[in-house]
């Protein structure tokens, strides 16, 4: 497995209403990353776009499943717990009706998906 960053864009809406964040790195994992209704520095909401929009959801799923699993103590279990989110991914193709995948590159990200994960983090 390769850590190694490569270059990769996706953000495409779907039926759903689910859309994916623009990235220049590979992406293994894909969150909502367009029009998320945010909090704003000194009170009060705005609606954004972009990484600073999906990583929260990311770091949400990685909380949720280190308190149910334990944390990482090595590199090797941040490994596992990245590979464990990945396997838990909603594949791109259940995101549309049609099952059509939008993606144009070769390295179809799943979605973040909580709901996959075991009973102790729902």
């Amino acid at each position: 497995m390769s850590l190694q960053p490569r270059r990769s864009a996706c953000a495409q809406a779907t039926e759903a209403g689910t859309t994916v964040v623009t990235v220049v790195r590979r992406q293994d994992l894909a969150a909502p990353g367009s029009d998320i209704y945010s909090t704003v520095m000194g009170g009060g909401y705005f609606t954004s776009d972009g990484t600073s929009m999906a990583a929260p959801h990311v770091t949400g799923a990685v909380a949720l499943y280190v308190a149910c699993r334990g944390r990482a103590s090595n590199a090797d279990g941040v490994v596992a717990i990245r590979q464990a989110l990945i396997a838990l991914s909603e594949p791109q193709a259940s995101w549309r009706a049609d099952h059509f995948v939008t993606d144009p590159d070769s390295n179809h990200e799943g979605l973040v998906n909580v709901r996959a994960f075991p009973s102790c983090v729902r």
